[in-house]
């Protein structure tokens, strides 16, 4: 079951993992200070494309003057898409960097502290396969004692970061991986830059 952002860091606090929040703010606040400069870039074609369809008006038919509106709806359609694309590649690359060796120890031997306390054993740490055997060593030594009541370490294909905690029988899941941060992360963030790039538009329309 994925969790909402807000949920994720109140969850994440829950088990004391003060560092994640943080790093949650770290990533965001890059993303938006890219995003505003993209933002702003569309602003720019807007007001380009604004200024040919009042040009256009002086000396075109109404139906030019709605295809060249129509053109221009259409441009700014293009410049959302590569503007989300663009964010998204950012977040994702910003939140892989966030996800050191050591930020990633702590919060996973925490999760698996809080679930093993509660006698939930059966438990999947999945990692990314980039991160190196070096954090597989680092945390079978600290797992020692769980591997014996039924955690287990495995690969995670797919991922470039981060890591993924499950019950083995899928029922519920921690997914910090690069991309499972970074899309709630993105679900958080995208209306707000549609917002801005809408609001932009309609102030020449």
């Amino acid at each position: 079951m994925e969790v909402q952002l807000k949920e994720l860091i109140e969850r994440i606090k829950s088990e004391g993992i003060e560092s994640a929040e943080e790093q949650a703010k770290q990533i965001i606040g890059a993303a938006e200070k890219k995003a505003s400069e993209i933002i702003l870039k569309a602003k720019e074609d807007a007001k380009e494309i604004a200024a040919k369809a009042e040009n256009a008006a002086a000396n075109s038919e109404r139906a030019g003057i709605e295809a060249l509106k129509q053109a221009g709806r259409d441009l700014i359609l293009n410049v959302q898409a590569r503007i989300i694309d663009l964010f998204k590649a950012i977040v994702i690359r910003e939140t892989g960097s966030a996800l050191s060796e050591k930020v990633m120890v702590e919060i996973i031997l925490t999760v698996v502290k809080k679930w093993t306390d509660k006698g939930i054993d059966e438990l999947q740490v999945l990692i990314s396969s980039q991160q190196g055997k070096k954090l597989e060593d680092h945390l079978m030594s600290k797992l020692a004692a769980d591997f014996k009541k039924g955690v287990e370490i495995l690969p995670l294909p797919g991922s470039a970061a981060g890591f993924r905690i499950s019950e083995k029988n899928g029922s519920a899941y921690y997914d910090f991986t690069d991309r499972g941060i970074a899309e709630l992360l993105i679900e958080y963030l995208n209306p707000r830059i549609a917002g801005y790039i809408s609001e932009a538009v309609s102030k020449k329309q």
